[in-house]
C-alpha cells in the first residue's frame, strides 16, 4: 500500500519532510485503526467511503482524542465529588493512589 493518499503538485524536499505529518503511522494505539479506515478508504472510495467506513472513522477519532474516556473519568471525579460533599466518603482516602507513568 502506498503512503500517498494526496500526491502533492509539485514534489521536493520540503514534501517529503512534511509527508508523515498527516497520519498516525507512530501512533502506539492507533496505528492499526488507522490501517484498517485506510484500506475501507480505498476500497470503497472517497464517496461511498464516507458512509461506508463511518465505524472506523469514529473508531479512529475515539483512539486519537479519547472523548468517551475523558467524559467517564469526568462523570466519575464528579460522582465521587458528591460524595465526599454528601459525608458518604473520607475526603482523605476519596482518591487512591495514581499508578506509575509507565504502567500502561
Amino acid at each position: 500500500m502506498a503512503n500517498n493518499m494526496v500526491t502533492p503538485i509539485i514534489k521536493g524536499p520540503i514534501t517529503d519532510i512534511f509527508s508523515a505529518v498527516g497520519n498516525f503511522q507512530n501512533h502506539q494505539e492507533c496505528w492499526k485503526r488507522e490501517l484498517e479506515l485506510v484500506d475501507c478508504l480505498e476500497a470503497y472510495g472517497p464517496l461511498h467511503g464516507q458512509t461506508k467506513c463511518h465505524d472506523l472513522m469514529a473508531d479512529l477519532r475515539e483512539c486519537v482524542i479519547k472523548g468517551k474516556q475523558r467524559q467517564r473519568f469526568l462523570i466519575m471525579r464528579r460522582e465521587r465529588l458528591r460524595q465526599i460533599a454528601d459525608g458518604e466518603r473520607d475526603p482523605e482516602n476519596a482518591f487512591i493512589e495514581s499508578p506509575p507513568a509507565d504502567s500502561y
